[in-house]
């Protein structure tokens, strides 16, 4: 079973696992566009038109610098109305490999908004992410409980993810190819 580390340790360790992801982004693409790219996935606004909403919301892009005691460090793009109200939310993970996403949460977070394309456009976002830093997978588990089960299931399956049951975790995982690599090794130089 695994200890959850408290305090400054706890920190000490995930500030420095975030540190080798960017410094993984720095070095596949050279300081001046790793640098932009970094810059491009924390610390920005960004307006979107949402169709189903006949309306735009702004998404703030954002690391978050102060994880809870059981999180990592970990990057998020919230949804926000226009008076500045947060109603969606999406939180995932870098790995210094950047073989893999690690999708950590997502959710919308005011019933007003649910089912009008909140859920698909924080997850598309992040999809573009992984495809600009060259990631060429997302992975992650969610917890589907009570009737949402179903829903959580089939807003994954719809989106191109495959689900399948973790028997180490004993959870479900869900997965989703963003591209092709033939070998890994090549990635990291």
């Amino acid at each position: 079973m695994e200890t959850i580390r408290l305090g400054k340790e706890y920190i000490e360790e995930a500030i420095k696992g975030l540190k080798c992801a960017e410094a993984s982004i720095v070095k596949r693409f050279g300081d001046k566009k790793g640098r932009e790219l970094l810059d491009k996935i924390s610390d920005r606004i960004e307006e979107v038109h949402v169709p189903k909403l006949n309306d735009s919301v702004m998404l703030v892009y954002s690391l978050r610098k102060e994880a809870p005691p059981n999180m990592a460090m970990y990057y998020e793009i919230k949804a926000q109305d226009k008076e500045g109200k947060e109603i969606g939310v999406l939180k995932y993970k870098l790995y210094d490999s950047l073989c893999t996403i690690h999708l950590c949460y997502i959710g919308v977070t005011d019933k007003e908004y649910q089912g009008k394309g909140i859920g698909y456009l924080l997850l598309s976002k992040m999809e573009d992410i992984a495809k600009e830093i060259e990631i060429p997978a997302i992975e992650g588990h969610f917890q589907p409980l009570g009737e949402l089960a179903s829903f959580s299931r089939k807003f994954y399956e719809r989106n191109g993810y495959e689900i399948e049951f973790d028997y180490v975790d004993r959870k479900p995982c869900l997965y989703k190819r963003i591209k092709e690599v033939e070998d890994y090794d090549e990635m990291e130089r």
